[in-house]
């Protein structure tokens, strides 16, 4: 054997590049622990280092202690556990440092769930020793009582990564969460999964989020005034996820102060869970922006929410740093309740952020814009790479943009490669002679959405998209579930198919006609 294979550090590499995501890995790195003393300790370390459940520790212990039943597929206890089980269970839970724990009804993969009385049994050691004394990272996606009162045994000063999921109105798990803050002090990346939102919710994990002073990311639910400050003046956190509601009165002292708010801040997501106005209320009590906001809401929001959501952040001194805005309605199926369109007047307020790269908004609010409109959102933003407006619930005959505006988008925004928005196809007012484009040409773009776009002349579209958009092989029209249930989006799906066969086969023919200039031009090389 080579010199370098008895190095550890050596074998580790090896080993974790074998990894442990599917069996036959983790076959393979069990085979390496049998293999030679050399191999083993570098191998077992890697094979415990990630367990996807508790099954495989509970599989190392001795046969007479557990059983799988033989309908539900689960491990179950045949007597109690004693001394001796637990010696062993320790000798690999301390080589454990990443653990995911989640139901058989969250997860695709197919395991070997353990039943409740074996995470009771697990839940009582005979001794105070941590069970996963080098665990760092930690995933719970299961909500059971008897899970939640193991995880707590799991918590330890080592944990920089946590995820777990917590129902809303449930007391005992809420009662968790302040031994979060207290048992787990190094942590660095929060994951609360919750559903809803209320006060009791928001004060027990706004008291554990107030215990930590080097969170660099959390996603979370409702957070009240107290951790609101407490984060604003943390030098390390980089994004954060949380709820916003009106039930929380956002303090005007967050943005006051000599001392910068969330001064390293670059991602920002708020999903709010009763009205738009709440985005506002949260923005009117900060100072600065990030590089990325993401809103998200529940229900439907007229556009004149919108536009003063866009006046609050323009109010703001940090109009540099933001780089990627993203507003979207988590509905589906439903039609608009409310008579309310988004227009050019509603969305200028964003044109004075002029590094902008990324805009998507979707909404049940119909967005019409016409030609002048998109030429001046595209003059405001010429770094914009991607352009996302309405893709699932299509703007339902509101948009007026046509081929003019398209081009005039690609010319001032040549870094744009994502796009997807409603273009009235219908309308064919280009020059009769010379290039559709003028010479406008983005050879960035591969895939075109065109969310509820029209289109009668297929093969006329078809010949324009491919002068100016040569490089896109894909169309993607009336494809949401939203879209896709409309009456008339049968036919427009099959002229779009049609305009997706022309540009496949122009664009191959401009491949053949350059592969035979470069053969024209290797011959005549030759023939000099």
């Amino acid at each position: 054997m080579h010199n370098c294979l008895h190095i550890a550090e050596i074998l580790s590499i090896i080993f974790h590049h074998i990894g442990h995501q599917d069996n036959d890995s983790r076959r393979t790195l069990a085979a390496l622990t049998r293999t030679c003393r050399t191999f083993h300790e570098p191998a077992i370390a890697v094979l415990w280092a990630n367990l996807d459940d508790l099954s495989p520790l509970v599989r190392c212990l001795p046969r007479d202690l557990w059983m799988m039943t033989s309908m539900m597929r689960e491990i179950t206890l045949k007597r109690p556990m004693c001394a001796e089980d637990w010696v062993i269970f320790r000798r690999y839970s301390r080589r454990v440092q990443c653990l995911s724990i989640q139901s058989s009804q969250t997860t695709l993969r197919i395991y070997n769930p353990i039943d409740r009385q074996v995470i009771l049994a697990l839940s009582h050691p005979p001794t105070i020793l941590p069970l996963f004394p080098n665990l760092q990272r930690l995933d719970c996606f299961d909500s059971r009582d008897e899970i939640l009162s193991f995880v707590r045994l799991v918590f330890g000063p080592k944990i920089t990564h946590l995820s777990l999921s917590i129902l809303e109105h449930d007391m005992s798990q809420l009662s968790l969460l302040p031994s979060v803050g207290v048992l787990c002090p190094s942590i660095r990346s929060v994951r609360f999964r919750l559903h809803g939102a209320s006060l009791f919710q928001s004060q027990v994990m706004s008291d554990a989020v107030c215990k930590w002073d080097s969170i660099e990311k959390l996603d979370c639910g409702l957070l009240n005034e107290k951790a609101l400050i407490h984060l604003a003046g943390l030098d390390s956190l980089r994004s954060l996820s949380c709820t916003v509601s009106q039930l929380i009165s956002y303090p005007n002292s967050i943005g006051h102060g000599c001392n910068p708010t969330f001064p390293n801040l670059e991602d920002l997501s708020l999903t709010s869970v009763d009205s738009f106005v709440s985005f506002s209320s949260f923005f009117r009590s900060i100072r600065s922006l990030p590089k990325k906001l993401q809103f998200y809401l529940d229900e439907e929001f007229p556009s004149d929410e919108l536009r003063d959501l866009l006046a609050t952040l323009s109010t703001k001194s940090s109009h540099d740093n933001l780089q990627i805005i993203h507003i979207e309605e988590l509905m589906e199926f439903m039609s608009p309740r409310l008579h309310s369109t988004i227009t050019i007047d509603t969305l200028r307020p964003l044109l004075s952020f002029s590094r902008l790269q990324l805009v998507f908004i979707d909404t049940l609010c119909p967005i019409s814009l016409d030609d002048a409109a998109l030429t001046e959102m595209a003059a405001a933003w010429p770094n914009l790479g991607t352009l996302s407006l309405n893709t699932d619930h299509g703007c339902r005959s509101q948009s007026h943009v046509t081929f003019k505006g398209l081009i005039s988008l690609l010319k001032l925004c040549p870094k744009l490669h994502t796009l997807s928005m409603v273009v009235d196809t219908t309308i064919l007012d280009l020059p009769k002679s010379g290039r559709p484009g003028g010479g406008v040409c983005n050879r960035n773009i591969t895939e075109l959405t065109l969310s509820d776009s029209k289109i009668e002349d297929s093969i006329k579209v078809a010949s324009i998209l491919s002068d100016i958009l040569p490089c896109v092989k894909e169309i993607c029209a009336w494809s949401s579930e939203t879209l896709f249930s409309l009456p008339e989006a049968e036919g427009y799906i099959l002229k779009w198919e049609e305009v997706g066969k022309l540009l496949r086969a122009f664009a191959s023919v401009r491949e053949e006609e350059r592969a035979w200039k470069e053969d024209r031009s290797v011959v005549g090389e030759v023939g000099v």
